[in-house]
């Protein structure tokens, strides 16, 4: 008796023998490597960062004047 895996990896086979001993033996092939992503330097994330904290002060300084603009007109 054989029995297929059949996923999205497509790892291998895996074999089951019809035999009175419990005997369980997994084959895999065709298994591939490939290069992980890349992950952000850490000079990356710190100009990320101050971006974002720019952005907040920015946003947060333009509601700051237009409130007291409001409340003088």
């Amino acid at each position: 008796m054989r029995l297929a895996i059949a996923a999205a990896l497509a790892l291998g086979t895996a074999a089951v023998p019809a035999s009175a001993a419990p005997v369980i033996s997994f084959e895999f092939d065709n298994l591939a490597a490939g290069v992980s992503q890349a992950v952000p330097e850490p000079a990356t994330w710190g100009m990320m960062i101050l971006g974002f904290g720019a952005i907040g002060a920015a946003m947060r300084r333009c509601k700051e004047r237009s409130a007291l603009a409001v409340a003088v007109a």
